[in-house]
């Protein structure tokens, strides 16, 4: 999240005006288990925390000021989740395992991390 912040403060320097902030995610379904430089698991990292982060961080002295419209884009993967009526039950063991996500390297699944 490094560069998002430094990205954010030299945008907020440099004085430019912002009309449409468009927030869309960068990365899919990485072969291999990997992180961030901040040790977040690296779709999960770039995609959404990135995107947020940014957006607070110019939302007082860019966005606001500026009326900006912030735009945040999803993708269709949301359709291959399923049913979510064992919601709660899947998220709830995934918890109590620490793999939330699948946070941990030996259980990375591209796919099923992110909708399947």
């Amino acid at each position: 999240l490094q560069s998002v912040y430094d990205f954010s403060k030299a945008f907020v320097e440099s004085g430019l005006k912002c009309d449409y902030l468009i927030n869309n995610a960068g990365i899919m379904m990485l072969p291999d288990y990997s992180t961030t430089a901040d040790g977040i698991e690296r779709q999960w990292g770039v995609n959404h925390l990135g995107h947020f982060y940014l957006s607070k961080l110019l939302l007082d002295r860019v966005l606001i000021p500026n009326k900006t419209r912030v735009i945040s884009l999803s993708s269709y993967g949301h359709t291959f989740a399923g049913s979510y009526n064992n919601f709660d039950s899947v998220l709830t063991k995934a918890i109590e395992d620490g793999d939330f996500m699948g946070s941990q390297k030996d259980s990375y699944a591209p796919l099923e991390n992110y909708g399947y």
